[in-house]
């Protein structure tokens, strides 16, 4: 009879402790604990076990900005600066960590700091627009404009960074456009530049898209912008209001019939949008169709009866149907309901003709 073979012991290998395991372990379990605690609104002690999953796991970029965020938000800015600087000093940090560590700096009034944290976020990642945004604050809190002019023209000629970068640094400089740092002239000629090198990269986020459009029509490129609107309605018709940006660009260049069947359609979809009731009554009384224009007009005074201009462009419609007792009536109601105006007057003087 064969002898069957003895079964071997089983050997239990043991597991290699890798610090850089042990550390993400660790630093997974803390993280948990504190997502415990916040459920419980127990904010004080989520924070603690947030902070220390961050300082066992400085590497990990994602996880250190959001405890990082946290601090900064609850006031925290001591310790967001303690664990941003130790999270700096880890090889090759990212620029987004000294942008934070810069607005940390920024909250305890370490000016100095902040500069040079923020400096140094831009020289590691140049496509940190928080970093120029923040610099160029710091540089009009001390006084210093030309400083914050220059930190904004530079951010201005990155025109290779991505869609994202150039609308949102298009953004920027109109907020400091508002407060006089840039000419009229320069802001447009500025935007114009970083806009068309964001149109150039053909985005496919149709909400990118859509803001490069918006942004042309804001600086009166309504020629760029109708070719981003109409290719989005196309593909994306769910998006909402993009009929209506087209049809106040087919107005704005005459292009009344296009505006008109685009306006229809959003009546049919929204019949009781005093807005395009009053526009279709106008474009019907600019083609002198004034039934049709009295019908919209009607409407969109009935959706909307504090629509002061209505009154008027309706009495208009009476007046030009050679209907004066219809103006008048109408101009009675506009002479109690608003305050006392010249075009009141007006309009009853040519009704009483």
């Amino acid at each position: 009879m064969e002898k069957k073979p003895a079964i071997s012991e089983t050997k239990i290998v043991p597991i290699k402790e890798d610090p850089e395991t042990l550390q993400r372990i660790d630093a997974l379990a803390q993280f948990a604990t504190g997502i415990h605690h916040e459920l419980n609104d127990e904010s004080k002690e989520a924070n603690e076990r947030f902070l220390k999953a961050a300082l066992a796991d400085l590497r990990n970029e994602a996880l250190v900005l959001d405890v990082a965020r946290r601090l900064v938000r609850d006031g925290d800015n001591v310790r967001a600066i303690d664990l941003l600087t130790k999270a700096a000093n880890q090889p090759s940090p990212p620029g987004t960590i000294y942008a934070w560590l810069g607005l940390a700096y920024l909250q305890v009034g370490r000016t100095n700091e902040a500069v040079q944290a923020n400096q140094e976020a831009i020289k590691l990642s140049p496509d940190n627009l928080a970093a120029y945004q923040n610099l160029a604050g710091l540089h009009l809190q001390a006084g210093k404009t030309n400083e914050a002019i220059a930190v904004l023209r530079s951010a201005a000629a990155r025109t290779n960074a991505s869609p994202e970068f150039l609308i949102g640094a298009v953004d920027i400089l109109s907020r400091y456009h508002r407060q006089k740092l840039f000419t009229d002239e320069e802001n447009k000629e500025q935007a114009l530049i970083l806009l068309d090198a964001a149109a150039e990269k053909k985005p496919e986020n149709p909400l990118v898209l859509q803001r490069i459009a918006d942004l042309y029509l804001l600086h009166g490129q309504s020629e760029k912008a109708e070719p981003i609107y109409t290719d989005l309605l196309k593909r994306f018709p769910s998006i909402p209001g993009l009929r209506e940006r087209l049809a106040n660009i087919y107005i704005r260049l005459d292009r009344n019939a296009e505006a008109e069947k685009l306006l229809e359609e959003i009546s049919r979809e929204n019949p009781t949008d005093p807005a395009t009731h009053f526009f279709l009554g106008s474009l019907a009384y600019e083609a002198k169709q004034y039934d049709k224009a009295a019908e919209h007009y009607q409407t969109a005074l009935k959706l909307n009866p504090d629509f002061e201009p209505l009154y008027y462009d309706l009495a208009g419609v009476h007046i030009a149907r050679q209907q004066p007792a219809e103006a008048l009536a109408l101009l009675d109601k506009a002479r109690s309901k608003f305050k006392l105006t010249f075009i009141v007057e007006f309009y009853s003087g040519i009704a009483q003709e």
